[in-house]
């Protein structure tokens, strides 16, 4: 009896199926870059966490911007 393999990326709890593409300066990626680096953190995970920094900030503001349940 042959055993299956799974294969391709593993299955998050939350996929990610929506894209964003930006256009940014040589400057603003390498801000992104070095600091994603230095905290080792992808890119997506850096600019996810500035924008939690920026709703944490202002929370009034952005109320309706609950966490992902």
């Amino acid at each position: 009896m042959a055993v299956e393999l799974e294969r391709g990326r593993p299955k998050l709890e939350i996929a990610r199926r929506r894209n964003l593409h930006l256009r940014l300066t040589d400057f603003e990626f390498e801000k992104i870059s070095k600091i994603a680096e230095k905290k080792n953190l992808t890119k997506t995970e850096a600019i996810l966490q500035g924008i939690d920094l920026l709703i944490a900030h202002k929370p009034k503001r952005y109320k309706s911007f609950a966490k992902n349940p």
